[in-house]
């Protein structure tokens, strides 16, 4: 690409950055050979920087610990003034790129986004777009096969087990489908990682029930067992009974359902759809901790919902993913029948007082936690 050596400047004079990575390239094909430049040459064909992923670290060796994704994004309408208070500013107009990195979403300048560093960043894709081609909003997905929902991701021992199922029973297009997660801790962080997904039909049978398998990089620090319910042999692929698969497994056929138009009932999806690194439309959820819930209060957690609403304990030894779903279900159901009879509004009042009046306890016990 040239000289991207760094010019340094006079002192006192402001330092200007070049980069490896230029933000425009230029390409000229001729007799088959292709030229690539940022200086503008007759005939060639500008392609400007879009979009970046760069594999990042923490500087102490030369090992990346995980991906961030820059993008470069429009100038921001100097009126709209809900994306940002700096909306339409000479500084938001600098910031011109969005870092994107796990959860963490960051406006940075051109060149905070696209420096390198041996040391801790480097580029792994760069999407560059031809600077006068028009712009298409068409967005092409792989179409995810059922079959994922019957084939095997790693080996699964001949003690473990799986749940029969068929395409033809698979939930279809605007049809609703209660989920659960439960999780560990892994490594000496004690980063929150996903062991146990159950989903389960609007008549409460359970069509998926994975146990996930840590990668042999990870290292579980705690089995969080009196809150997940997980045992350290559910998680051994010599000692499990479970139906053990990886997380790619378990994410394509999350995917399926997505792609199918499922809505998905639950208690805190964001918090699981997050943990999944899932993104489901709006329409396509349905939290009932959201749905019992006054602006400014506490979450209520779905243990305290059913032994108000249902007089039922549920979570007293463990959580246990599939009766969470079928619960979350139920209360769904209680929402629908709330509100159409007109009576939702008190009774989340009734709730939320009668949550204060026992200080969150039900028969003098304490809560697990608030959305669990």
């Amino acid at each position: 690409f040239g000289d991207f050596s760094t010019s340094l400047g006079q002192p006192g004079e402001e330092c200007e950055w070049t980069h490896y990575i230029p933000a425009a390239i230029n390409i000229k094909m001729a007799d088959g050979i292709c030229t690539v430049s940022e200086t503008v040459h007759e005939s060639s064909t500008c392609f400007v920087l879009r979009c970046a992923v760069f594999a990042v670290g923490d500087g102490s060796d030369m090992e990346p610990t995980h991906l961030v994704t820059a993008v470069k994004v429009k100038p921001a309408d100097r009126g709209n003034t809900l994306l940002s208070p700096l909306a339409g500013s000479s500084k938001m107009k600098e910031r011109g790129w969005v870092v994107f990195n796990e959860f963490v979403v960051t406006r940075v300048t051109e060149n905070e986004a696209l420096h390198l560093d041996a040391n801790w960043k480097l580029p792994c894709i760069l999407y560059y777009v031809q600077l006068e081609s028009d712009p298409q909003n068409v967005e092409i997905r792989a179409p995810i096969p059922a079959a994922v929902f019957w084939t095997d991701f790693g080996n699964l021992g001949a003690q473990q087990t799986r749940l029969m199922i068929s395409e033809e029973t698979l939930p279809k297009n605007g049809e609703l489908v209660a989920i659960d997660a439960e999780f560990i801790a892994l490594n000496k962080e004690g980063t929150r990682a996903v062991a146990r997904v159950s989903c389960v039909r609007e008549d409460g049978t359970c069509f998926l029930d994975d146990y996930i398998r840590p990668s042999n990089s990870d290292t579980v620090s705690d089995y969080l067992t009196a809150w997940s319910g997980i045992e350290a042999a559910d998680l051994d692929p010599e000692l499990s009974t479970r139906h053990l698969i990886s997380l790619k497994g378990t994410y394509l056929k999350l995917l399926y359902l997505l792609q199918q138009g499922v809505i998905f009932v639950g208690h805190g999806l964001s918090s699981d759809f997050n943990a999944l690194s899932i993104y489901v439309p709006s329409d396509q959820m349905r939290d009932t901790v959201h749905l019992f819930y006054l602006p400014g209060q506490r979450m209520i957690s779905l243990q305290f919902l059913a032994w108000y609403l249902f007089e039922e304990s549920i979570q007293q030894t463990a959580h246990d993913s599939v009766e969470d779903a079928r619960m979350a279900f139920r209360l769904y159901k209680k929402y629908l029948e709330l509100s159409e009879n007109g009576k939702l509004q008190s009774v989340i009042t009734e709730l939320y007082e009668a949550g204060k009046r026992l200080n969150w306890k039900m028969n003098g016990s304490p809560l697990q936690a608030d959305i669990a």
